[in-house]
């Protein structure tokens, strides 16, 4: 994986925020309320279809594959909400980050501040033990 400095898109920020800040997103929708470990590959499928749609995936962009993304994203949300912390997952703020990360707008920062610090952040989305 290589991250440039101009790379200004959802994985990116979500990188460094979740690096600095932890414990971030997660996202999930239907079929009742997922575990921790369905809401990190659902979050993982969400962010890297972002990047795929937003053309950060190949040869000399953020991500060099899809597995690349996948193994990526996922490792920073199991860290980011780790079982112990996020055992329990909200249905609504799992559902509304899932809905924030879909429809973020390729390259717009405020899309990007709004997922990482509004609606996928570990308070709105892992609910009470």
């Amino acid at each position: 994986m290589t991250l440039r400095a101009s790379d200004r898109g959802l994985g990116w920020a979500l990188g460094g925020a979740l690096s600095l800040a932890g414990g971030l997103l997660a996202a999930g929708c239907g079929g009742g309320t997922p575990t921790q470990a369905q809401a990190r590959d659902q979050a993982t499928t969400y962010v890297c279809d972002y990047y795929q749609r937003c053309a950060m995936i190949g040869a000399g962009q953020t991500y060099t594959s899809r597995d690349d993304c996948e193994t990526t994203i996922r490792a920073m949300f199991q860290n980011a909400w780790a079982p112990e912390d996020c055992s329990k997952i909200s249905a609504m703020g799992f559902d509304n980050c899932l809905t924030a990360i879909r429809i973020a707008e390729c390259n717009n920062p405020a899309d990007v501040a709004n997922v990482i610090f509004n609606k996928c952040t570990k308070m709105n989305v892992c609910g009470t033990p």
